[in-house]
């Protein structure tokens, strides 16, 4: 199996990592928090933890390019997936918000929580944009042959330089 290295640069494939980061790191500040217990922490970890493994599994499905071996429409079930953990995210925000008393750690969680929700909205701005641009292609490694070959008989026949499947370095099969 082929590492994709060039995902790692691409804003979706930082945006993951990001988002990783900043669950963990609400993790760590509700489960140190000793005076922050009972089910407002509970949903908020449980939240975390959630996403955390989700973000990570698509950010490896995406680096090891899994992805394009999926039965399913990957781009779809990572739009909604992303829906309900921003969904999800901006639920623990105004939860953390309203529950935490004026704990600074966990006012601290709740700004993490908007600016992770700001980053899952914007990865999957980014998510369609890419699908957009490149025509459906990822998930169906012949068509993204098939386009290939077409754009590059339309360069040989107009001279001009349009764009192709093959310009997205970052999901080369």
């Amino acid at each position: 199996m082929k590492v994709n290295v060039l995902y790692a640069k691409t804003i979706p494939g930082i945006f993951k990592l990001v988002e990783a980061l900043l669950n963990i790191t609400i993790i760590v500040l509700v489960a140190f928090t000793d005076s922050y217990r009972g089910g407002p922490a509970g949903c908020i970890l449980f939240v975390s933890v959630v996403t955390t493994l989700l973000s990570v599994f698509f950010y490896t499905a995406h680096l090891t390019n899994l992805i394009s071996k999926f039965l399913c429409r990957v781009f779809i079930v990572e739009f909604v997936v992303f829906s309900i953990i921003t969904l999800a995210q901006t639920v623990c925000m105004v939860l953390s918000a309203a529950t935490s008393e004026f704990r600074p750690t966990i006012i601290a969680v709740a700004v993490i929580h908007g600016v992770n929700s700001v980053l899952y909205c914007t990865d999957f701005f980014f998510l369609l944009a890419i699908y957009e641009v490149f025509e459906r292609w990822w998930n169906n490694p012949n068509l993204a042959k098939h386009q290939a070959n077409i754009s590059k008989d339309q360069q040989l026949e107009s001279g001009s330089s349009a764009r192709s499947v093959q310009d997205n370095p970052a999901y080369e099969q």
